[in-house]
């Protein structure tokens, strides 16, 4: 594994220290891939993120006994009104 990594090494810089010109047109369409490529290189490593970052907070939220679920509210109990017959004599 190290003469493989060495041989890769040297084969590196010499392509870096002797380049060769490269005559090639971009067109629009190759740029756009590469922005697609760049963006959803983007999405994946931000998706990896999330996934660890989540893993994280719930071990560490259950290590420390913290509750991520927040508290709920209880309504208050729904009242009916009940019109007298004068009201109902009103409205018609």
């Amino acid at each position: 594994m190290k003469k493989f990594l060495k041989i890769s090494f040297i084969v590196v810089v010499i392509m870096l220290l002797f380049p060769r010109p490269v005559y090639a047109y971009l067109d629009p369409s190759v740029v756009t891939y590469a922005i697609q490529v760049v963006v959803g290189m983007v999405i994946a490593v931000g998706a990896v993120i999330y996934i660890y970052w989540r893993q994280a907070k719930q071990k560490l939220s259950k290590k420390l006994g913290i509750s991520d679920e927040p508290k709920k509210e209880l309504e208050a109990d729904i009242e009916f009104y009940q019109s007298t017959e004068t009201e109902q004599e009103e409205i018609k």
